[in-house]
């Protein structure tokens, strides 16, 4: 999770996970789920050719790293409507 500060010094948790099924929010907190695109010729392959977005199931087992990237402030103000300030702190399990 990601602890982002906002104006007025109040305190954001981002928290992103494979095993949250959706999106949720509260006024101090947002929880994103974290699919990866799926291992070709896998279950999730042929479910993900369904899917919305194309994304669903855990990281192929040939992947070792993944690289995340988020625009805190577009996240922030579209989830929130809150502006960034800075980033207090990084946790990962």
């Amino acid at each position: 999770y990601l602890d982002v500060a906002v104006e007025e010094g109040r305190v954001v948790r981002i928290s992103f996970s494979n095993m949250f099924k959706e999106f949720k929010s509260t006024p101090i907190w947002l929880q994103f789920p974290f699919l990866c695109g799926a291992a070709k010729d896998s279950v999730f392959d042929s479910t993900s050719r369904t899917a919305k977005h194309g994304v669903v199931g855990p990281a192929p087992s040939s992947v070792r790293w993944t690289c995340l990237m988020m625009d805190l402030q577009f996240t922030l103000s579209v989830y929130l409507n809150r502006h960034y300030s800075h980033l207090k702190s990084i946790k990962l399990c």
